[in-house]
């Protein structure tokens, strides 16, 4: 009998096209043309191991990315913030990305400049992660990742905050062999951003919306012109000159640097306010030392910013925005971009709690609550108490109200201006109340020890209250090895890490205090009652209480010159949280300790012994 052989025709027919398929869509691209985003569900990077060798492949297509659940409660975290490019240089093939033969007689990386690239990169912060896993810190904060401008007037973009293309890796942070590659840039993050996950530490990407780097200068009235004053109506579109077709074309600095042209959408003039030099009374619009100032206020600005750091998201798998410059953007663009983040992640993951929080650089929370109302922000970062703190944890010699430590009540009750309960639908899930995000010191203030009157006594006692009072303790590099700049003029706040030895003295009392926290749940979650304070140095007492009585702890500071000896501490709360005949039990520092609770006609009290500079934390026996 003849046998029909088309339907086996079909069969092999199909399964080429499927094997066509499959491989399209799996052969990654050039690396040198690659500027399109391809999508795939499944590509993840592999590890192999031969011999001493490990090897770690990362895939040319994108995959969305995992959305993990993030923290049952952001209260729960210690944030360990970092300038990446000062943190390790765990590559050094990356150093020089790309422009060395451009600019051979002045390297942009140079250690020993405070201006040039020091050389950190992501795989500084993944060889190191056993040391942040051993103090304890279970959130990273890293600087802005996206391609930066390399250098402007003799300053390189180390830092992040001068973005180039929003949408591709800045090459100094990854492998150089992907430097050229989005997509494998990205996937590299993603690596990242899985290695972190895997050791149950949480990512926070410092985003930038207000601007970018400094690419072009004005033409006006047929003069160019780097800062013009500033105008409210802005100088029109025409008025915009890219340097790379300004007088300045073909000189050598404008590669060196990457000052040319950004690419599309943002080479277009319409996504630019072009109102010349910020000036205080106009703290919106403006270019922010000469940074160019996007036009936040339009709908297709908007939409970019949307879908480029949705993108982020989805391929990373992050976990938190820090939100850059704040303040000179317009409140209702959070509404608008704040609520299309939590809208993406709700979709995706239903149960993550994606942490959005931004700076304002400003001293009270007055000033500051706008961004918190409705669906924009979750939380800011708390400069109030920052400004606080830095003078109620110093030394002085003449005692008096500026070491006031009612400065510190002061900031807790103000926090009653910003959302007072939590975005009704995604987000982080606390008020912004709760959610602040407490600080002793960060990348645009001094170090805490490079300020008059602080010590490493002092330091103790200012670490010691961000982890137990109400928010989000969060750490900046370093501080734990007591670091300090040696000139105030060398930008002191960004000096490198300089090691990442666990044997220090406030390496391991800040592991103790991290601990401490975690083992009590009223230290994260618990509401905050001021016992006791001073309208001078002195006294600050108060307790972190739960509904369990069990969990009430009572922290006692002595920010004095002078010891306290046997002083009585009276219950001023209108809770009662003290209560007569009960016990308290030292928990930190280490050594036994035990008070009692008394009363006489004036109410409940304790009597304590602190030193000068001093804390001690108790809990009911």
């Amino acid at each position: 009998m003849k046998k029909n052989y088309y339907p086996y025709l079909v069969y092999v027919l199909l399964a080429l096209l499927i094997c066509f398929v499959s491989c399209t869509q799996d052969s990654p691209k050039d690396p040198t043309t690659n500027d399109e985003t391809t999508t795939t569900t499944s590509v993840e990077a592999t590890t192999t191991t031969t011999g001493t060798t490990t090897t770690t492949t990362i895939p040319g297509t994108l995959s969305e990315a995992s959305l993990v659940n993030g923290p049952e409660d952001w209260r729960d975290q210690v944030i360990y913030f970092m300038i990446t490019d000062r943190f390790k240089d765990g590559d050094t093939g990356n150093n020089e990305t790309r422009f060395r033969d451009n600019n051979p007689a002045t390297p942009l990386h140079n250690p020993a400049d405070h201006k040039k690239y020091h050389g950190g990169d992501l795989k500084g912060i993944m060889d190191n992660v056993g040391y942040l896993t051993d103090l304890g810190v279970n959130s990273i904060w890293i600087t802005p990742v996206v391609y930066n401008v390399r250098e402007d007037d003799g300053y390189t973009g180390y830092h992040g905050y001068w973005a180039w293309d929003m949408t591709m890796m800045d090459p100094h942070l990854i492998p150089n062999d992907l430097s050229t590659d989005k997509n494998r840039g990205i996937n590299f993050y993603k690596h990242f951003v899985d290695t972190m996950h895997a050791n149950n530490i949480y990512v926070i990407q410092d985003i930038v919306l207000n601007h970018m780097g400094n690419l072009f200068l004005y033409k006006i009235g047929g003069k160019e012109n780097w800062n013009p004053t500033y105008k409210a109506t802005g100088y029109g579109e025409a008025a915009l000159l890219w340097i790379e077709e300004s007088s300045h074309a073909g000189s050598a600095w404008i590669d060196i640097g990457l000052r040319r042209k950004p690419p599309a959408p943002f080479d277009s003039p319409s996504f630019y306010n072009l109102c010349g030099t910020l000036s205080d009374s106009y703290p919106l619009l403006g270019d922010l030392s000469g940074l160019d100032d996007l036009k936040t206020t339009s709908p297709d600005v908007r939409t970019v910013l949307k879908n480029i750091y949705i993108d982020w998201i989805k391929y990373a798998g992050i976990d938190g925005f820090r939100i850059d410059t704040v303040k000179h953007i317009e409140t209702d663009f959070f509404e608008d971009f704040n609520l299309a983040v939590r809208n993406y992640v709700k979709g995706n993951n239903p149960n993550k709690k994606f942490i959005q929080f931004g700076e304002y650089f400003g001293t009270t929370h007055s000033v500051m609550k706008d961004y918190t109302t409705g669906n924009k922000m979750d939380s800011l970062l708390n400069f109030e108490l920052y400004y606080a703190m830095n003078n109620v944890f110093r030394t002085y010699s003449t005692n008096g109200t500026l070491y006031a430590t009612n400065k510190l009540t002061k900031e807790l009750n103000n926090r009653s201006v910003l959302r007072d309960t939590p975005i009704s639908d995604g987000g982080a899930g606390l008020s912004a109340a709760d959610a602040v995000v407490n600080f002793i010191d960060n990348h645009d203030v001094a170090r805490y020890l490079n300020a008059p009157g602080h010590n490493t006594t002092t330091l103790k006692s200012a670490l010691a209250y961000i982890l137990t009072t109400k928010g989000i303790p969060c750490i900046y590099y370093g501080t734990e090895k007591d670091l300090k700049a040696s000139s105030a003029s060398a930008e002191p706040g960004r000096i490198d890490m300089p090691n990442f030895d666990t044997t220090g003295d406030t390496y391991n009392f800040l592991k103790d205090m991290i601990k401490v926290r975690k083992d009590n749940v009223a230290l994260r979650r618990g509401e905050i009652k001021v016992i006791k304070d001073s309208a001078n140095a002195g006294i600050f007492a108060f307790s972190r209480y739960t509904g369990a009585a069990s969990e009430n702890i009572y922290v006692f500071f002595n920010t004095a010159k002078e010891d306290l000896a046997d002083d009585a501490i009276y219950d001023s709360s209108e809770v009662d949280l003290l209560t007569k005949d009960e016990t308290l039990t030292k928990i930190y520092p280490p050594g036994f300790e035990e008070i009692s609770v008394m009363q006489d006609a004036t109410g409940d009290y304790v009597k304590i012994n602190l030193d000068a500079y001093s804390f001690k934390i108790f809990k009911k026996k």
